[in-house]
């Protein structure tokens, strides 16, 4: 079994292409691809509590404020 759509993936997820191809590999990609989008949002989240924390609250704008 081959699987498709693996190149984007495997730019931007480490070991993304060496999951295996085999009945398993669509479990093994779906956890790969939540692992890997969990990392970002709890670097975000993680900013935004210690942003909040330094500065004696928070507010929506915070997270909605464009750079």
């Amino acid at each position: 079994m081959r699987r498709h759509g693996v190149r984007l993936p495997s730019a931007v997820i480490p070991g993304y292409d060496e999951l295996p191809s085999n009945e398993n590999s669509d479990e093994a990609a779906f956890v790969t691809r939540h692992e890997a989008a969990i990392e970002p949002a709890n670097l975000v989240q993680t900013g935004l509590v210690i942003d909040a924390t330094e500065n004696d609250g928070w507010s929506p704008e915070q997270v909605t404020a464009r750079p």
